[in-house]
Parts: C-alpha cells; sequence; structure tokens
C-alpha cells in the first residue's frame, strides 16, 4: 500500500486548531542535507505576517512555511521533524514515516 503524503500546511493546521492546548508548543528542528546547516525552535505555534504581509506559521520568530519554501525553491532537500507538545498530531498523521510515542513527524520538503 503506497504512503499516503500529508501536507506541512495541513499538520501545522491541526496543531494549531487543536483545543488541547492555548499555547501550542512545537519544536521544528531540520537540517539541510546537502550543506549539513541545522535549525532548531522550540516556542509557540502562531500565525503572524511577515515583512511582504503574507500569513504564515512560525514558531516564536521562526518562518516555517517560508523558510522551507525558499530551501526548495533552491532545490535544497530538508529533514524536518515536527514535534507536537499539545498532543494534537498523532491524532492526524498515518502512513508517514512518524514515531506515535514521541509524536513526531519526519518530512523531507
Amino acid at each position: 500500500m503506497p504512503r499516503q503524503k500529508t501536507s506541512l500546511t495541513s499538520i501545522l493546521d491541526t496543531i494549531y486548531n487543536s483545543k488541547n492546548c492555548i499555547k501550542k508548543l512545537v519544536r521544528v528542528a531540520g537540517k539541510i542535507c546537502d550543506n549539513g546547516h541545522q535549525f532548531n525552535c522550540f516556542e509557540g505555534l502562531h500565525i503572524k505576517k511577515d515583512k511582504r504581509g503574507i500569513l504564515g506559521y512560525h514558531c516564536g520568530s521562526f518562518a516555517i512555511e517560508k523558510q522551507l519554501y525558499e530551501l526548495a525553491e533552491y532545490g535544497k532537500e530538508v529533514e524536518l521533524i515536527i514535534q507536537d507538545y499539545t498532543g494534537s498530531i498523532s491524532d492526524f498523521i498515518t502512513h508517514t514515516t512518524e514515531d506515535n510515542v514521541y509524536d513526531t513527524a519526519t518530512k523531507t520538503a
């Protein structure tokens, strides 16, 4: 059975819209595969406008979708881990490389 693909925005929507916690605490960590550059953020998930006025998900001051979109434009492969500390993600993600014990989803952008 082929794996069902889940978009990053759908995962973030599920975390953000869950009723489990007022402040959606997440950890977003990643590594750019070709150069080994790493990023790591552990803060509340929120929606905010960037300098151009475009709304997007942020973990603290890290613009998740914007940064990943820019990396994808340059053809970069990224290993990404999203850990949801509100407990909502394990009910949503199916057929992906996830570890339900830790509510961790691994995606390649």
